[in-house]
C-alpha cells in the first residue's frame, strides 16, 4: 500500500520522494551521497540495536512475496523443507563483505580519496538525495524486476524452503543478524511452559524455539525475525516479546546453531558452495540484464538442483542394482 501510494505520488506531482531502498545505500558508500534509502537503513540498524532483528519481517516486501509463495504452496499441498547447509548459510555475510566493505579496502589499498557523506539537492547533474523524477533511478526494468520477483520470491522458497532469501542471499538481513546479537530485544519464556511445541510450529523461520527457551529463557537464534507468530501461538501465554542480556554477552553465547540438523552431506555442501561460485561467475551481469542479488539467488537455486539432481541419480542407479 505504500508503495502504491508512492508510485501515485510520483504520476500525480512528476516528482516525488527516492526510493526509500536499501540497495541506495551503496551508492552513499561509494560516492559519498547521503540518500533516502541510507537514512532508512540507518534508523533500521539502531533499533535492531535495540529491539532485534524485525524490519525483515515488518517492512521488507521481498519477504512479504516469500511468506505469500509459502502460503499458497501450503493452499496447495506443496511441500517445500528448509536447506540446512554448513557453506550456504555463510553466503549472506560474503555477500555483505563484498558489498560493502570491500569496496572500501580496495579503495584504501589503492590510495583513493574517501567520499565525504554530502547532501546533493534536485535540480543537479547528480542524483538528488532524497527526491526524485525518475522513480526506477536504481531499479530494474519491469521485466527483470518481475523475473526477480518470481526467482527470489518463489522458486527460491519452493527449492530451499520458507525464506529462503533472507537466510540463504540476503546481505541486509547479513547485517541485521549481527545486529541481533547485541540486541536485548528478544521472543522470551515469560513462566513456566509444557514444552507443547506449537511455537516452533508456528515459526517460519526453522528455529527450535521451544528448544532455545527452554535452554535460555529466549530465542537467541540470529534468524528469528520477531514476527510474533510465536507468541500467537502459545496456548499458555508463556511465550512473550521482552529485553534480557544480549546473546553476545551471555556465557557461552549461545547462537542457536542448527545442532547437527543439516539437510545435505558435508560433500554435498562443498559441491554447493563450487556451483554457486561457478553461477556466480555465469549469471552476474548475464546480457547486460542480471542484478547482482539476483544473480546469488539463480547461483543458490542451480547449486541446490545440481546436488539434488546427482543425488536421484544415484538414488535410481542404486534402486536398479538392487533390482538386478
Amino acid at each position: 500500500m505504500l508503495f502504491i501510494a508512492h508510485f501515485v505520488h510520483w504520476k500525480l506531482r512528476g516528482q516525488t520522494l527516492a526510493p526509500l531502498e536499501f540497495n541506495e545505500v551503496l551508492y552513499t558508500i561509494h560516492q559519498g551521497i547521503v540518500t533516502a534509502g541510507f537514512l532508512l537503513m540507518a534508523v533500521v540498524m539502531v533499533a535492531t540495536l535495540v529491539f532485534g532483528r524485525f524490519f525483515c519481517s515488518w517492512g521488507c516486501h521481498l519477504l512479504a512475496l516469500q511468506d505469500a509463495a509459502g502460503w499458497l504452496m501450503d493452499k496447495l499441498r506443496i511441500k517445500r523443507h528448509p536447506v540446512r547447509s554448513r557453506t550456504l548459510i555463510w553466503v549472506p555475510l560474503v555477500v555483505m563483505f563484498y558489498l560493502f566493505i570491500w569496496p572500501q579496502i580496495t579503495r584504501l589499498w589503492k590510495g583513493a580519496e574517501v567520499q565525504a557523506l554530502h547532501v546533493v539537492r534536485s535540480g543537479g547533474a547528480q542524483w538528488s538525495s532524497f527526491t526524485t523524477d525518475d522513480m526506477w533511478r536504481n531499479l530494474p526494468p519491469p521485466g527483470v524486476a518481475v523475473f526477480t520477483f518470481f526467482v527470489c520470491g518463489f522458486a527460491i522458497v519452493y527449492l530451499l524452503g520458507s525464506r529462503g532469501f533472507c537466510f540463504q542471499a540476503c546481505p541486509y538481513g547479513a547485517l541485521f543478524s549481527l545486529a541481533d546479537q547485541v540486541a536485548p530485544g528478544r521472543i522470551v519464556l515469560a513462566k513456566d511452559c509444557s514444552q507443547c511445541g506449537l511455537c516452533t510450529k508456528a515459526c517460519t523461520s526453522d528455529i527450535l524455539v521451544h528448544r532455545e527457551l527452554a535452554l535460555h529463557g529466549m530465542v537467541t537464534n540470529p534468524r528469528c525475525l520477531k514476527d510474533l507468530d510465536c507468541i500467537a501461538a502459545c496456548p499458555e501465554n508463556a511465550v512473550q516479546f521482552g529485553f534480557r542480556t544480549p546473546p553476545l554477552f551471555r556465557k557461552g553465547h549461545p547462537m542457536g546453531a542448527y545442532g547437527g540438523r543439516f539437510a545435505t552431506s558435508l560433500g554435498e555442501d562443498l559441491a554447493m558452495l563450487v556451483l554457486f561460485l561457478v553461477g556466480m561467475y555465469v549469471y552476474r551481469g548475464l546480457y547486460d540484464s542480471v542484478p547482482f542479488l539476483l544473480a546469488v539467488a539463480l547461483a543458490l537455486c542451480t547449486g541446490y538442483l545440481f546436488v539434488m539432481g546427482f543425488r536421484l541419480l544415484r538414488y535410481e542407479r542404486y534402486n536398479c542394482a538392487a533390482s538386478h
